[in-house]
């Protein structure tokens, strides 16, 4: 079946932190519909989501499929932040691209401005009751720092395994995202790591609901998803850290070929909409 997907998102959200390493573009959850499970999507991820979330995602995937995203985010100083995300995948291939701007004043550190993403489902295999998948995925980021520009690539692997449990799907997910060397600005002399990091991702799958859970970057990522009628989908997201917590709402309604996702937290709103054909 050929299926081409389009979204086009907004959202507001809280402003990027370098942390300690380079924080990529793709780390912005370009994704209505992730959103609205508070990013929980390792065990979820398919097609072009899957370079986000978990590269393993893309030997779920068939068809053809591409989505794109904007991005409006205030950053504390009266400007905006902008970005945007287009991606496609045919089968388990799976290209995307990335951009980002600060706005004015610049924050201190790299800023990264420029992505892309190639990544494959590399191997599938029914080991008995339990499916296994694996993915890989190359990102290439260009960034710019005291008016030079450097560059760098990262690798990102990913599992998924699956099991049936009768009307519902068990999945069990984990990747490691941007593996490198970090992004060199040879005209300086100075390499900025990237920031590495792991994702563990749970979920069950439903006719009528999808639960999922994350562990990512110190947060713990808790998202459900209830059909409460034919192409309706509501969903809550809960992210925690310590003591803090942050609740999404979301909303997918599918027509036909149309589809629209939105999503709303304390800090960002995001709205997709989609077309297959």
């Amino acid at each position: 079946m050929r299926t081409v997907f389009l979204a086009a998102v907004l959202c507001l959200e809280s402003v990027l932190s370098l942390g300690n390493g380079v924080i990529t573009p793709f780390d912005l959850c370009p994704s209505p519909e992730a959103l609205g499970f508070a990013g929980a999507f390792c065990a979820l991820a398919q097609g072009p989501s899957a370079l986000i979330f978990n590269p393993a995602g893309l030997s779920l995937g068939g068809g053809e499929e591409a989505a794109t995203a904007f991005y409006l985010r205030p950053n504390g100083k009266g400007e905006l932040m902008t970005a945007f995300w287009i991606g496609g995948s045919a089968g388990p291939l799976a290209v995307g691209f990335t951009g980002y701007s600060p706005g004015d004043p610049r924050p201190e550190g790299p800023v990264p401005h420029l992505g892309a993403s190639l990544g494959m489902g590399i191997w599938e295999e029914d080991l008995g009751s339990v499916d296994l998948s694996l993915g890989a995925s190359v990102r290439y980021l260009q960034a710019e720092f005291q008016g030079y520009l450097g560059s760098g690539l990262a690798l990102c692997f990913g599992a998924l395994g699956s099991i049936d449990l009768g009307e519902v799907e068990l999945r069990l997910a984990a990747s490691v995202e941007d593996i490198g060397f970090g992004i060199t600005f040879v005209d300086l002399g100075r390499t900025f790591p990237w920031t590495t990091d792991v994702r563990l991702g749970f979920a069950l799958v439903g006719p009528r609901a999808r639960v999922a859970a994350d562990y990512y970057g110190g947060d713990v990522l808790l998202g459900l998803g209830v059909w409460v009628s034919e192409g309706i989908e509501l969903r809550l997201g809960v992210s925690l850290r310590g003591r803090d917590a942050a609740v999404s709402l979301g909303l997918g309604v599918g027509w036909e070929e149309f589809r629209i996702d939105s999503s709303l937290d304390r800090e960002k709103f995001s709205l997709g909409f989609g077309i297959a054909f």
